[in-house]
């Protein structure tokens, strides 16, 4: 017989028990017959059988309850019936069920996360379709008019004209492409080795990459992390990400004085909180805010772009587990509240998950 079976009295004692039953409690046959089940079994397992037995005998109907033997890892289900003369039970070893179970369930969970990353894939190129739609015609159809105007002009300062305004719309064809390449670079790199990230590290080659831009302005870009100093974070994620918000703020800065960046980090147990503060030209949140982070949404002509930095930023925050939060006055200037979700330590190296 595969299944374990035993019978109780009506005053729970045991009046038969088969092998099964003995291999699973570990005990002789005299250890348990004639014993009450309160003396056999473990508390919290007798507890929940005695529930259900009086619910069976009250009712007369039979009821399945499961239980872990931590020691074993085994899983067991127990199906009691009522009898006129006390309660059988009837014990499988459902190990191979729950393990299975767990497996499917896993698989259908990794299943819709990857369900998940194509449909915002094709949210991606959704969007792209519709800007290419409108953003490509007309600087193809305006090359075109220009190109008409040189070939059929002879004065040359309107040959000149015609060949800067060609300039133009070949450089915004240029920003065009290179956002999508940066869409679809970001879309492939899926997840990279975890490792400790000293935030004044990154900083200090972030100093270097934009000391023209900032003598230039006459700007400042200073920085406190004595809160947090480090964070385990995927490397290429958490440099694209403070490099975009810190040339967001260049790129935005009022044109009534220097520009000045701050980044400051603070530690709430599992997250980081980078904190990244301009006094540029702001946005106006209750109109824009919306759509501050889509893909190839701009809200001011101050400066050139192609509205995709932002939106990387929220996306390769999003997809580590983290969140943003912004605050901006105009003329006065913007605060992004990046929450970074910190990687376990243990995931350090490799491709792991934030911690939960």
């Amino acid at each position: 017989m595969n299944e374990g079976f035993a019978v109780l009295d009506h005053h729970s004692r045991f009046t038969f028990v088969n092998s099964r039953v003995l291999h699973s409690l570990s005990k002789e046959a005299t250890q348990v017959n004639g014993k009450l089940l309160e003396e056999v079994v473990p508390e919290d397992v007798y507890k929940a059988l005695r529930a259900r037995m009086s619910l069976s005998q009250k009712d007369e109907l039979p009821r399945t309850f499961e239980y872990q033997e931590k020691e074993r890892g085994r899983w067991l289900e127990v199906r009691i019936h009522p009898l006129a003369e006390g309660t059988a039970f009837l014990l499988t070893d459902i190990t191979f069920r729950k393990k299975a179970k767990s497996s499917l369930q896993h698989t259908l969970e990794e299943t819709e996360s990857h369900n998940t990353t194509l449909m915002k894939a094709n949210e991606t190129l959704d969007s792209f379709v519709h800007m290419a739609a409108h953003d490509l015609k007309s600087p193809i159809n305006g090359l075109k008019s220009l190109l008409e105007l040189y070939q059929s002009e002879s004065n040359p300062a309107i040959q000149k004209a015609s060949i800067s305004r060609i300039e133009t719309a070949v450089k915004k064809l240029d920003l065009t492409v290179t956002g999508l390449l940066s869409i679809v670079q970001f879309q492939g790199k899926g997840d990279r080795g975890t490792q400790e990230i000293r935030f004044d590290e990154v900083f200090r080659d972030l100093q270097e990459d934009f000391s023209e831009q900032l003598q230039a302005q006459n700007g400042q870009l200073a920085a406190d992390f004595n809160e947090a100093e480090s964070i385990v974070y995927v490397e290429a994620y958490l440099v694209s990400i403070i490099r975009n918000v810190v040339q967001n703020a260049l790129k935005y800065k009022s044109p009534n004085r220097p520009p000045i960046i701050h980044l400051h980090t603070e530690r709430d147990h599992d997250t980081v909180l980078l904190r990244v503060s301009d006094n540029g030209i702001g946005i106006d949140l209750e109109r824009y805010g919306h759509h501050l982070f889509k893909p190839f949404k701009r809200f001011t002509n101050a400066a050139e772009g192609n509205g995709l930095g932002l939106y990387l930023v929220k996306n390769m925050v999003e997809r580590n587990g983290g969140r943003l939060q912004v605050d901006s006055k105009l003329a006065l200037g913007t605060t992004f509240n990046i929450y970074l979700k910190e990687y376990a330590r243990t995931a350090v190296q490799s491709a792991g998950t934030p911690l939960a």
